[in-house]
């Protein structure tokens, strides 16, 4: 069987793999010069790290799995990292219960019904019934509106913006289980884990591994048009390669990039199955993006590796200052890697402006919360965006229920993105875990009959 993949993010990578173990021939289309998506490795002149920061938790199994089967074990690093909050300019460590117990923004019973509703949380069996109620309504109910307010509420503009008092409990019950997590058991020794380097050894094995199995990856290679032949059983793309337009033909097509770009680029059937997949998984029609300005310095800013803000004239999402969680002589030649993540919708306009239209005010803003950074303590500052990187499940847009028919799921085109992920937060662990939790029949592979009623059934690879 002859097969592409649109998309060489992790998740088109490792599909690819997975396909081409099952004997397809596979070949990779990505529109970018380069592969790994939003892991993907920069240059920052003086030593290449990632463009966006990412980190391995003990409890994600897919990522280890993946890092094990790729000889890559030696290069992951567990570092325990800390966790700040900024408030009326003054940082306050949040490692642990002590640290609660001394934040003065909240009152002792305060704290008390904090620790017993972050229990509360972690004692949920069934996420999926928060898609029908707000965070805003989830947070208030169970911790109380002092604490909302007091405590979430910053964090939910921080992280969200406009979308803060819209965006669905199951997304927040997500995120703090998976924290939750990460600081139980062996995790609180040993929290936080990364790849020497960053994820550009990854990629570069995965890439090595795809070409020695006989993938075909091409770059700057943009999908221009989809179009399933529903009678011939195929899938037709229309290509903008360096050489010119091309057409190729495939017995299977699976598409790894935003349901919405599908959809555009889709014709006839193929448009049609990106209409029901938005329909089933509605999260993939708003997307959060993310404007992240990088500073490379001579010092630290603080001892966190997480800062979070509750500053409201400060216009972040916060301050990840990834050289308190690696290696810094080896991996960063002795400088301080600074990430100043700014997330908004993908609509906003901030998009359409230039990298010199937008460091300023990053600038500005950094400084404004670290007087002391002075302009001979920036060795750079670079910047990088992404329109569209969480779907953003929203209160009462509940996912339905998996009803692809046999055909449907033996059809020549097929959606796989993370707008399909089910009461999970967005990391590199649930990408990789798409592959299990979705089922797509592949012209004859057979899926797990068990699985029939459930929306998360294996993929059948």
């Amino acid at each position: 069987m002859n097969t592409a993949v649109i998309g060489a993010g992790l998740l088109g990578l490792q599909l690819a793999r997975k396909l081409r173990a099952k004997g397809q021939q596979v070949t990779i289309f990505e529109a970018s010069p380069f592969v790994g998506g939003l892991s993907a490795p920069k240059n920052y002149g003086r030593f290449v790290h990632d463009r966006f920061y990412h980190v391995i938790l003990p409890q994600d199994t897919e990522t280890l799995k993946l890092i094990d089967e790729l000889n890559l074990t030696d290069k992951l690093i567990w570092s325990k990292a800390r966790t700040g909050y900024s408030y009326q300019r003054r940082i306050y460590p949040m490692n642990g219960l002590v640290d609660y117990l001394f934040f003065p923004a909240l009152g002792f019973f305060q704290k008390l019904r904090l620790g017993l509703g972050l229990r509360k949380v972690r004692n949920i069996q069934n996420p999926s019934t928060l898609y029908e109620q707000s965070a805003k309504d989830w947070l208030t109910r169970i911790f109380g509106p002092q604490i909302y307010q007091r405590f979430w509420a910053p964090l939910l503009r921080a992280k969200f913006g406009s979308y803060a008092e819209k965006v669905a409990a199951v997304f927040l019950h997500a995120t703090m289980q998976r924290l939750l997590a990460a600081r139980s058991g062996i995790a609180e020794k040993d929290s936080f884990g990364h790849l020497f380097g960053g994820y550009a050894c990854l990629f570069e094995a995965m890439t090595k591994d795809l070409k020695a199995l006989g993938v075909s990856i091409h770059l700057n290679t943009p999908v221009l048009r989809i179009f399933e032949d529903s009678e011939q059983k195929s899938c037709h793309l229309s290509l903008k390669t360096p050489e010119g337009q091309k057409r190729q033909t495939f017995d299977q097509v699976y598409f790894t990039g935003p349901t919405e770009v599908a959809h555009a680029l889709a014709e006839g059937t193929a448009k049609t199955h990106a209409q029901e997949t938005l329909k089933n998984h509605p999260s993939g029609g708003t997307y959060l993006g993310v404007l992240c300005a990088q500073l490379v310095l001579t010092k630290s800013l603080n001892p966190n590796y997480i800062l979070n803000l509750d500053e409201p004239d400060i216009n972040l999402t916060g301050v990840i200052e990834y050289s308190n969680l690696c290696d810094r002589e080896a991996e960063l030649a002795g400088n301080h890697l600074i990430f100043l993540p700014r997330y908004l919708p993908s609509t906003d306009p901030s998009f359409d402006l230039s990298d010199e239209e937008l460091i300023p005010d990053f600038l500005e803003q950094i400084k404004k919360l670290f007087p002391n950074l002075q302009d001979k303590d920036i060795h750079s500052v670079t910047l990088d965006r992404a329109q569209r990187v969480q779907p953003l499940p929203i209160a009462g847009q509940t996912p339905g229920q998996n009803t692809d028919s046999e055909k449907d799921l033996r059809s020549p085109f097929q959606i796989l993105n993370t707008s399909l992920l089910a009461c999970a937060t967005l990391n590199n662990n649930e990408v990789l875990g798409l592959l299990r939790q979705k089922n797509f029949t592949i012209n004859g592979i057979g899926h797990d009959e068990k699985e029939q009623g459930s929306s998360n059934r294996p993929f059948s690879l």
